[in-house]
């Protein structure tokens, strides 16, 4: 027997022994032939995830969503496009955004000084649930320090010269990611794995998009857009400069690459 019919085999008793449907006898009966037809041929679980199809392994990724809140009251439309570049950062995952929603942290419904429900705008991360929690984390990092510096330099965030700072800067961070992806697009072997990645990050969204709508009752759209701001040219080009500047890399992307694509 050939290694490609081994590991298909293995991956058969896998998903046996993953099978909600399955008898206890057999899902131990599947874990002990995987294990032992992977130690006689010298084979790892990662050898065996590697070797899935793309389709396969779109089908097997856990979805999931996650919330972000919005730093004041109300989303911005900095925090919407800081949302989806965070998103795009980390792959494998999608934003929509709700006006008004209870916030909770860890199942806990927070309240505000009156002990009133605490009421935010909310981006919500959904695709590849472990995608989602690190597309929040990562948001909420970035986003806290351009609001930082944005009262540093100008007393404030939410509206003259440091919104448009904070909008400046989240211009410079897509275009920093977006001149990142076209330096890593060279080459015919590079492309072909790039090209493949794309598609099955797309396939995972749009898988989430129909489990939103079947589980959650969420139909989406596409909007025209998050709007922009009136600003003094200066504040904004400062924050695109540091936008630009910034270093995201200690935030590694988690989407792993699936179909293909190592």
């Amino acid at each position: 027997m050939n290694i490609d019919r081994i590991k298909e085999k293995i991956r058969k008793m896998i998903a046996l022994s993953q099978d909600d449907g399955a008898a206890p006898g057999e899902i131990e009966n599947a874990i002990d032939a995987a294990t032992r037809l992977m130690a006689a041929n010298n084979l790892t679980r990662e050898d065996i995830d590697h070797s899935v199809s793309g389709a396969d392994a779109v089908k097997r990724v856990e979805l999931g969503r996650c919330f972000a809140y919005s730093y004041a009251t109300t989303l911005t439309s900095w925090e919407k496009f800081l949302g989806a570049w965070a998103a795009k950062f980390v792959g494998y995952c999608s934003t929509y955004n709700e006006p008004k929603v209870q916030v909770r942290k860890g199942g806990i419904m927070m309240r505000d000084y009156k002990g009133d429900p605490l009421v935010k705008g909310s981006i919500c991360f959904y695709g590849s649930n472990e995608s989602c929690a690190a597309a929040v984390e990562l948001f909420e990092e970035v986003r806290d320090t351009i609001v930082a510096m944005a009262i540093l330099r100008y007393n404030g965030h939410a509206k003259g010269n440091g919104a448009a700072y904070c909008y400046g800067f989240q211009q410079g961070l897509s275009e920093q990611l977006s001149g990142a992806e076209l330096r890593l697009d060279t080459g015919a072997e590079s492309h072909a794995l790039i090209l493949v990645d794309k598609q099955n990050q797309l396939a995972v969204v749009e898988r989430a998009e129909v489990w939103l709508n079947k589980k959650h009752g969420i139909k989406l759209s596409r909007g025209s857009g998050f709007g922009g701001y009136n600003d003094t040219a200066g504040a904004r080009q400062e924050g695109r400069e540091d936008g630009k500047n910034y270093s995201a890399s200690s935030r590694a992307p988690v989407g792993r690459r699936i179909g293909g694509a190592s």
